[in-house]
């Protein structure tokens, strides 16, 4: 990682700066070695202005993401994910993981077993 972002979770996710509180103005960030598996957008809410990202914006794949729509289900090809934000505003910022799967809830208790039947007469 280059720049102020973070990796967490044992390197599966990576967080805009000072995430979950609000980033700075003109922050650059480069994450590489992203594995190609789908992304997960845990939290994103990022400064948008504009239908392109004009503002502060995550670069995944050369496309750019803003406002609260992150880069879910994106497989990152080139391995790199990108963040900038401009000299004004912001947001509470992102953190998107990356895995084979997301952790699945635990299963359930077994029921137990049923009482044995009383012997016949």
């Amino acid at each position: 990682v280059t720049g102020p972002c973070s990796l967490t979770d044992g390197g599966l996710c990576a967080t805009s700066p000072n995430y979950p509180f609000e980033y700075g103005n003109n922050e650059r960030c480069t994450i590489s070695g992203v594995p190609a598996y789908r992304l997960y957008t845990v939290a994103f809410d990022v400064e948008r202005c504009g239908s392109v990202c004009f503002c502060d914006s995550l670069i995944v794949n050369g496309k750019k993401y803003c406002g609260r729509l992150g880069p879910e289900g994106e497989v990152d090809d080139n391995g790199i994910i990108e963040w900038f934000s401009d000299s004004g505003g912001g947001g509470l910022g992102w953190k998107v993981c990356w895995a084979r799967q997301p952790p699945s809830p635990p299963l359930p208790p077994a029921a137990p077993p049923p009482p044995p039947l009383a012997p016949l007469p």
